[in-house]
């Protein structure tokens, strides 16, 4: 679901910011956000807070 996000994102005139790629990230799923962050992170709540180590 995050590789989708980011390649429909790409394929966007105005790409969103990465903030609202999260919101819609977390309506999909717990894990979204976190995928979408990639690398190495800590995920917090029900994953959708998500910092980057």
């Amino acid at each position: 679901a995050a590789g989708v996000l980011r390649g429909l994102n790409s394929l966007m005139d105005s790409p969103l910011e990465m903030s609202e790629l999260l919101k819609i990230a977390s309506e999909i799923g717990s894990d979204v956000p976190f995928f979408l962050i990639g690398g190495t992170a800590h995920s917090s709540g029900r994953g959708e807070v998500v910092n980057p180590l």
